[in-house]
């Protein structure tokens, strides 16, 4: 249903919950910001939290190995934990344009290509343009914006931007992730059997040989 509304009706009912934007290219890594109404650090469970249930959707049960496994990896940062910045200089107080803000990196497969890139954001610095897309598992960053019409964000939520970006650029977001002291580990989904449970597990070190 949808699939079938106007783009500018689609982003209409996106933004009556909060600003969501993406760069409109596919790729099986994907990058996304999220601006938060409070400290990242106090909200980022309830964020991955939803983060994981769009993942579960069922449009997106392609992305799984030969075996019928998921291969989700998903890791995230908080970049500025607090809600507003001021700098001191010379006795006056200047607000320093900052956004409380996490960075969720999600990858979709294993194995890694280095690919050229080039990256360039947009005005308001949500979402990346001009990058080289892979061709494994490759996910449409528009997909995420219409999974979040059905899974609606927390209120501590404000802004959303979804990239698809390149291997060699997740390559470098993750080393940086990984390297933050917010980072806790790489979360994973899993489908158990015999009963076919789908659960997700909280990996630590995975990818360390990204650097």
């Amino acid at each position: 249903m949808l699939d079938k509304l106007p783009n500018e009706l689609m982003q209409m009912i996106v933004d009556s919950a909060c600003k969501i934007r993406c760069n409109d290219l596919s790729s099986n890594n994907i990058q996304i910001v999220v601006r938060t109404t409070c400290q990242p650090s106090s909200c980022s469970h309830h964020v991955l939290t939803w983060i994981m249930k769009c993942l579960e959707d069922r449009s997106l049960e392609y992305v799984r190995d030969e075996c019928g496994q998921y291969v989700w990896y998903v890791a995230c940062m908080v970049v500025n934990d607090v809600p507003c910045t001021v700098y001191e200089t010379e006795g006056i107080s200047i607000d320093i344009p900052l956004h409380p803000e996490m960075i969720i990196a999600i990858r979709a497969g294993s194995a890694i290509q280095s690919h050229p890139y080039t990256r360039f954001r947009n005005r308001d610095s949500l979402v990346l343009y001009n990058e080289v897309s892979p061709m494994e598992f490759q996910m449409a960053a528009r997909l995420f914006t219409k999974i979040m019409v059905d899974v609606p964000p927390p209120t501590c939520v404000k802004e959303v931007g979804v990239s698809a970006v390149s291997d060699e650029y997740m390559r470098m977001l993750w080393s940086d992730v990984m390297s933050d002291a917010s980072y806790t580990g790489t979360w994973m989904r899993f489908e158990l059997l015999p009963r076919h449970e789908r659960r997700w597990f909280l990996m630590r070190g995975a990818f360390a040989d990204w650097r």
